[in-house]
């Protein structure tokens, strides 16, 4: 029978006895499309003993020099493990059959959506009885799978046979439409992540409440190198900060704060987002039993910037920079809209509309599409569509532009994205930002703070968002800082990694008093 792929181990000092060894479970890793996921799982590879194991075989394509060496470190099961799991799913069958029926129901009698989830939560049970085995194996102490759908399946049945917790996390369109065995999945976790605080909020109210207690935010980090430029003094700066207690206390207005479904293109949004700075987040090194009340995020106070009383324009053509996958949720067809007002004003631009990957990734050839709807608007002289970037390339891409347009949108389902990592990685790079008010934008896009924000499917208002800012290079400049130093504070990876390693450390040690006999 065919063996999954392994890898050499990762030569790194040892970890102080008593840190629980964590499996994470994704369908691929590395992906292109999750670099967010990629710096989470390597900044915990380096605080944590991490086991990678993904479902499927390994998928490359367009990832980075560093992903592609990383995936020699993850055990890959796939097409080729094939004959190896369905011995180990027949030997469980023969052994504990009771209890094999009891999972398999609890798996997959539901009413699924469509075929393909209901596949994919099939491939994740028979995975699930296979890693449990190996889990035990390896001496796993807690399982991770960073998404609520198969990966989260597999995490589940694992742990429901070999005796061990897992976590999962739920984000943006995980949560509406949801698959129907969510709510149970969500009680069954002893650990629920939560990435912003919109979601946060959304995840704790879903179905019957299962994961109210248990939901802990931790942001994204950020997955760019920083520019070259940054303040290390600037981000230390103690007027920025507040103390520890107030803090906790923003952190969790943020968190109860709900953004989903509010025009707040004109609110404002800065006293969700203050807190300590990072000397102190550094001098706390204890914490009590699933407590993580003294690690909140550091993130600055920010003042509003005004309009210039004489503006100066931005040097034309001003550079237009819309990025990421083809999706229903990401408002590309507004942003063209838009485009066509700004062009029938006068305005000199040009707009870089990056990304694709719908047919790659199961969500529809919706390039055809916007490829029509620029030349039915005559945009073909001002929007380029470069097709996917590699993450490589993504740096020289937000030098090379003026502004960042994020036209979020939520779909007629209730998909939505969260805070889409573009954003943050553009608010990082020093570009001031125009969004739309969807689910947790608001909480980084801070109207007339760091950015612009309009309301969703609103061609007008992000027109007119977009032509504030190409008539005032200072107010623009102004957003931009305000933006820098927002998101190396709220998403800075060293500091967020650290939090979420305290996170399923300390709710380790509390399941195994309190849960094992």
């Amino acid at each position: 029978m065919t063996e999954c792929k392994t890898s050499e181990p990762v030569v790194q000092k040892p970890f102080e006895p008593g840190l629980p060894h964590v499996a994470c479970v994704l369908l691929w890793y590395p992906l292109f499309t999750q670099p967010f996921i990629f710096r989470e799982v390597q900044g915990l590879r380096k605080r944590l003993p991490v086991s990678v194991y993904s479902l499927y075989g390994a998928n490359l394509r367009h990832c980075s020099t560093e992903m592609q060496l990383a995936a020699r470190q993850t055990h890959t099961l796939g097409t080729k493990a094939l004959f190896t799991i369905l011995a180990e799913v027949m030997r469980q069958v023969c052994v504990h059959p009771l209890r094999m029926g009891r999972l398999f129901r609890r798996t997959m009698f539901r009413r699924w959506r469509c075929i393909e989830t209901m596949g994919e939560n099939l491939w994740a049970f028979c995975a699930g009885v296979y890693l449990a085995r190996r889990f035990t194996e390896a001496g796993i102490d807690m399982i991770y799978a960073p998404w609520p759908r198969g990966t989260a399946t597999a995490a589940w049945v694992a742990g429901s046979i070999a005796g061990l917790p897992f976590a999962t996390c739920a984000r943006g369109d995980n949560l509406e439409p949801a698959d129907p065995d969510l709510g149970a999945k969500l009680d069954a976790a002893f650990l629920v992540r939560a990435n912003n605080g919109a979601d946060k909020a959304r995840i704790e109210n879903f179905d019957r409440g299962q994961a109210k207690g248990k939901v802990e935010l931790v942001y994204n980090g950020l997955t760019l190198p920083p520019l070259e430029d940054v303040s290390v003094a600037e981000l230390a700066r103690p007027d920025l900060a507040e103390s520890a207690e107030q803090a906790e206390q923003a952190h969790t207005d943020l968190a109860h704060t709900d953004l989903a479904h509010t025009d707040l293109a004109h609110s404002d949004l800065a006293q969700a987002g203050q807190a300590e700075s990072r000397a102190s987040l550094a001098a706390q090194a204890s914490f009590a039993c699933c407590d993580c009340s003294d690690v909140a995020h550091s993130f600055p106070q920010l003042e509003v910037v005004p309009a210039s009383p004489s503006p100066v324009p931005m040097a034309r053509p001003v550079r237009l920079l819309a990025l990421g996958r083809f999706d229903v949720t990401k408002g590309f067809d507004v942003l063209l809209r838009a485009c066509g007002l700004l062009q029938d004003r006068g305005l000199d631009f040009t707009l870089t509309l990056a990304g694709g990957g719908g047919t790659v990734m199961g969500l529809g050839n919706m390039q055809a599409g916007l490829t029509h709807l620029r030349k039915e608007l005559g945009l073909e002289a001002r929007v380029s569509m470069p097709g996917l970037i590699s993450h490589n390339e993504l740096p020289r891409l937000l030098k090379d532009h003026d502004i960042f347009v994020a036209p979020c949108v939520v779909h007629a389902s209730g998909r939505r994205d969260g805070i889409p990592n573009t954003v943050i990685e553009a608010l990082a790079y020093g570009l001031p930002v125009v969004s739309t008010t969807v689910n947790a934008l608001p909480e980084v896009v801070r109207h007339g703070k760091t950015g612009l924000a309009v309301p969703q499917h609103d061609a007008a208002a992000l027109a007119d968002a977009v032509e504030t800012l190409a008539n005032d290079a200072a107010m623009a400049a102004g957003l931009a800082r305000n933006g820098r130093l927002l998101a190396a504070r709220m998403f800075d990876p060293e500091a967020n990694n650290d939090r979420l390693a305290r996170i399923f450390t300390n709710n380790y040690r509390c399941w195994k008093e309190t849960c094992v006999e």
